[in-house]
């Protein structure tokens, strides 16, 4: 008999609030106007911004570190030809999938940076001195 009058009184707590809850999304509905709206969203802008992202491509050419001068420049040469290539409009996420030596870069062809909040103001401004769409070499 305990476990019967708990179970009603639950069922009748869950049936109240929730008809409470519902005249409370009610009302708020109703006071909530056009006019409202807009003006809340013109003192509040900020809220809404996203920050800017910045989106890099890359292409992983390794060299042994003990692999000396010839295993350094022939890697240093493949990145030039490969380089050369995305320079000359051939699609970079081809490239990396043919020539990067990093799986996830192989995969996906990309990876997306941070939200610029993550990086410092100087860091900021730095990259925003620098030009789009801008290639560089090993």
């Amino acid at each position: 008999m305990n476990n019967s009058k708990i179970s009603k009184k639950e069922r009748v707590v869950t049936q109240v609030s929730s008809e409470k809850r519902d005249e409370f999304e009610k009302r708020a509905f109703e006071a909530v106007t056009d006019d409202f709206l807009r003006n809340y969203y013109e003192k509040n802008k900020q809220k809404f911004m996203e920050p800017e992202r910045l989106h890099l491509r890359s292409i992983l050419v390794k060299a042994d570190p003990g692999g000396g001068a010839v295993v350094w420049n022939e890697s240093k040469r493949k990145a030039e030809e490969i380089l050369k290539q995305a320079k000359s409009g051939k699609d970079f996420a081809k490239l990396a999938e043919e020539f990067s030596e990093d799986r996830r870069a192989v995969s996906e062809g990309t990876w997306a940076g941070p939200t610029w909040a993550a990086y410092s103001r100087r860091s900021r401004r730095r990259w925003r001195l620098r030009k789009w769409r801008r290639w560089s070499g090993p």
